[in-house]
């Protein structure tokens, strides 16, 4: 799921992100503005995967990089090291120093419209959107068909004095469910970024 990317559940009511910037769909439309200066970001991150049909979930961690223009870079240092980069439609993976292309196939529209949202090109009409299920979290459902046979829910948990995702949890139609938390971030912007208005 690290191709795609990219809960602490609150108790009782769905507080959502509209504590901090009003509706879900207002906040989502600050997060997406806030993407559009973003130019590099880097960050550690751990990744936990519930399969359905596995006891067990699946934990990795490593380190993420974002740089714009140039793509995505994800280096898996645990349990087993492996680097995968997205760069436009090319997807290479493998252990480091030994990176070979995959064919993305029909997960390229998948991973365009999963990339927009972190780059500032996701458009509201693309989801449905409520609050979340934590605090300052955004539930976004896919409208587009293609992404809604393989993801039935995206949620974000959001640090709004950055901008960028704390936590980002994926909910796949097969019952899989992944929850990636970023730490560490250091984020490049092509403007100074104060907290949204």
């Amino acid at each position: 799921m690290l191709v795609l990317a990219g809960a602490a559940m609150a108790s009782g009511a769905r507080s959502g992100a509209s504590d901090t910037c009003g509706a879900p769909d207002e906040c989502f439309a600050q997060f997406v503005a806030r993407q559009r200066d973003v130019r590099s970001v880097k960050a550690r991150f751990h990744q936990v995967k519930r399969v359905a049909l596995l006891r067990e979930p699946l934990e990795s961690s490593g380190s993420f990089e974002f740089v714009r223009g140039k793509g995505v870079r994800w280096e898996v240092e645990e349990p087993e090291r492996m680097v995968v980069e997205i760069e436009g439609e090319q997807l290479r993976a493998g252990p480091p120093g030994e990176l070979r292309r995959v064919e993305p196939g029909s997960a390229a529209d998948v991973l365009a419209q999963m990339g927009g949202l972190f780059t500032g090109t996701a458009k509201p009409g693309q989801f449905a959107i409520s609050s979340g299920r934590a605090p300052k979290s955004i539930r976004l459902e896919p409208r587009d068909p293609s992404l809604a046979r393989i993801v039935s829910a995206v949620e974000l948990e959001i640090d709004f004095e950055s901008g960028v995702p704390r936590a980002v949890e994926i909910e796949e139609t097969s019952g899989d469910r992944t929850r990636i938390e970023m730490t560490d971030a250091h984020i490049e912007r092509s403007s100074p970024a104060g907290p949204p208005g």
